[in-house]
């Protein structure tokens, strides 16, 4: 997805000590992004608690600040451009991934707790200091490297979140499907009835959604409306969490 915001000018480079180096190598390896700066990804990962163990080091404070805001613009821009919604819906949907909990489950399922440093006093468990990293580490992707790679980061590790703040309510997903690929490629899915089982009173169809060779999602019914239903929805499922080709 493009933005229209302009990519920050690039900051000067700034090396950590080389014991850090190692560590954040594999910080860089967990989140898919490789600095330019990694003294920004150290800043990020550090707890104004450790600041009593380095009196000349920052926090991530000021990059949490910034990250908030990157994350809240490059959801608020996907809803924006894939639901056709009032603007206080929009406002619901994107609480739903801009949020504590969503931060928390990102910063859970990459291991940063195992990288963020803190001071001997302080706790990862039971704050928002994992969540906040997650912010800080968005903040410090985009000083870094602009905008293209933080909505490459929110994209990537966000992405069960996003998909379900655009499918949820979503009441007719056959015709928001048809609309995806009519506008990228001019031509809309096609569904196909790949099993059919129980009895003949009560049937059940699993439905292929297809565009050309590439089968898109799968969906079971009672009826074969209701299963191109599901196989639609499946479909857009799988597409917002990777481009449409």
């Amino acid at each position: 997805m493009k933005s229209a915001i302009r990519n920050p000018p690039p900051l000067p480079v700034r090396q950590a000590g080389e014991v850090a180096l190692t560590d954040l190598a594999a910080v860089q390896s967990i989140i898919g992004y490789t600095f330019s700066d990694p003294n920004l990804l150290l800043i990020a990962l550090t707890h104004r608690s450790y600041r009593s163990l380095d009196l000349n080091g920052g926090d991530y404070e000021r990059l949490e600040f910034l990250g908030d805001a990157v994350l809240g613009l490059i959801v608020s821009e996907k809803l924006y451009r894939d639901l056709d919604l009032p603007a206080g819906d929009l406002t619901k949907r994107t609480s739903q991934v801009v949020n504590r909990s969503a931060c928390e489950r990102v910063a859970q399922n990459l291991g940063l707790d195992r990288h963020v440093r803190v001071g001997p006093a302080a706790s990862v468990e039971g704050t928002a200091i994992m969540s906040d990293v997650t912010e800080a580490i968005l903040g410090a992707i985009y000083l870094d490297g602009g905008m293209d790679p933080s909505i490459e980061f929110v994209h990537r590790h966000f992405g069960v979140h996003l998909t379900g703040a655009v499918t949820e309510g979503i009441e007719n997903p056959k015709a928001k499907l048809n609309e995806m690929f009519l506008k990228e490629h001019k031509a809309a899915p096609i569904y196909r009835v790949v099993e059919t089982s129980g009895p003949d009173h009560a049937p059940t169809y699993v439905v292929e959604a297809m565009f050309e060779t590439r089968v898109l999602g799968r969906g079971a019914g009672r009826s074969k409306r209701e299963a191109e239903s599901e196989a639609a929805r499946s479909a857009i499922e799988q597409l917002l969490s990777g481009p449409v080709s």
